[in-house]
């Protein structure tokens, strides 16, 4: 930096003055705008985001000035207020792939001599999915934050009290347990990769093992019910990988089958000496029905109509009826499982708004099954007529923000639902009629 001389500096001074002449107020009042921090002129509005996974979010204030949010960082609309303007920050469309519900604090006020910068929107780092071990002793959720939780489940009230949470992945979406309860595993759909735990048998705590890559945007794993093969829908792809499940709980490649277009779901169930695989294409609307062969790949057989974009499938304990969520058409497809695999379709029965998940559970004589509405919050109950795998619907129950995914305890003695939007998994009791009621 070099210095000024007095008569540089003077006439400096002279030209700054003759500059402030010729640009008059409106010139000034330009200038001092553009600089956001001048009382009594324009302000930017911002903030920052946080927590967020997926893509797609825009933000907008006041009901316009759309403005278009692709990772964590700080934020301001292009649209400047003035002094003593309200502003309202609102979430126009939440992000996707994955989806996440994100929510705005301190985003309604009035500017008030200053930018603001105090805009706070949160993308809620909550459960994707729960499932719990066959003992009934231990529970296990994915989270958005790439983790694993684990919890111990309480046997008279089916409380959680939450273990020592580890790395999943960058999204973790699914996680099973294997029918020995000695290894969990986890799908990371942005990651590609199956991660492999050992479960210790008397705290339910994980240890990772040997992660394996798999298809193009995994989004459900299963393991049949002889606990020898696991299976991963990759929507990506328009696959399902087939594992073998090693003694030590590591999986080997058995390679892939194709599927419609964008698997979301696959369950597999034992019929007779027979075990088969069902996968939901959404995309197709229909369901993919294959044969387990003995080395454990599938053999394509058929596919049936489902709804409108079905994202989720299951079997009744006694494997006689598969049951499928439509997220588009509202409603939950019913079939009918014969000797072979195939599936005979039923009458479908409505649901709640964007159904995510279904699951069904032996109570008893009786069998009843559960679906999470992510769209109203709901859990719709119904029970199943056990010849023809009918459902009746019964009271459906609240059950947080955005509900993703419902499992149940093997005795049939308690329900998890995933609140994916609020962060947390919910328990209920399972009453001897199916009704649930809130822990």
């Amino acid at each position: 930096m070099f210095a000024l001389s007095i008569e540089k500096k003077r006439e400096l001074r002279v030209f700054l003055r003759i500059l402030a002449n010729t640009l008059g107020a409106v010139g000034l009042v330009a200038v001092l705008a553009s600089c956001g921090d001048y009382p009594g002129y324009n302000y930017t509005v911002g903030g920052t985001v946080s927590g967020m996974v997926g893509s797609g979010m825009v933000l907008q204030n006041n009901g316009g000035d759309d403005l278009s949010i692709s990772a964590n960082s700080s934020f301001s609309f292009a649209m400047q207020l003035t002094d003593g303007a309200a502003y309202s920050v609102t979430v126009k469309t939440q992000p996707t792939n994955p989806s996440q519900t994100c929510t705005v604090s301190n985003g309604s006020a009035t500017v008030n001599g200053a930018r603001v910068v105090s805009v706070v929107v949160n993308c809620v780092t909550g459960p994707t999915s729960v499932a719990v071990d066959p003992s009934g002793k231990f529970a296990y959720a994915t989270n958005t934050n790439g983790t694993i939780s684990a919890y111990t489940i309480n046997q008279t009230t089916g409380a959680l009290t939450a273990g020592t949470a580890v790395a999943a992945g960058t999204y973790p979406t699914s996680v099973i347990v294997d029918p020995s309860g000695k290894f969990a595993y986890v799908i990371d759909t942005i990651g590609g990769t199956i991660y492999a735990y050992t479960i210790d048998q008397t705290t339910g705590a994980l240890t990772a093992g040997t992660a394996v890559a798999t298809g193009t945007y995994p989004t459900s794993i299963t393991v049949d019910p002889s606990g020898k093969f696991a299976y991963v829908s990759n929507m990506g792809a328009n696959t399902i990988s087939a594992y073998q499940i090693n003694s030590d709980g590591t999986l080997t490649d058995l390679g892939t089958a194709a599927t419609g277009n964008f698997p979301t779901s696959v369950v597999t169930v034992l019929v007779g000496s027979l075990e088969f695989a069902y996968a939901t294409n959404s995309f197709d609307g229909t369901i993919s029905v294959y044969q387990i062969n003995s080395d454990g790949t599938l053999a394509t057989e058929t596919a049936v109509t489902a709804g409108t974009y079905p994202t989720s499938v299951t079997v009744d304990p006694l494997g006689k009826f598969a049951y499928a969520t439509n997220e588009s058409s509202n409603n939950i497809s019913v079939y009918q499982i014969n000797s072979d695999g195939t599936l005979t379709a039923g009458t479908a029965v409505a649901t709640g708004t964007y159904p995510t998940s279904v699951v069904t559970v032996l109570v008893g004589s009786l069998e009843f099954a559960y679906v999470t509405n992510s769209g109203d919050g709901t859990i719709s109950v119904y029970t199943i007529d056990q010849t023809s795998g009918a459902l009746t619907v019964g009271t459906a129950v609240a059950a947080g923000t955005y509900p993703s995914s419902i499992t149940v305890d093997p005795f049939g003695r308690f329900a998890y639902v995933a609140n994916m939007g609020g962060g947390n998994i919910l328990v209920y009791k399972i009453n001897s009629d199916g009704t649930l009621t809130p822990q």
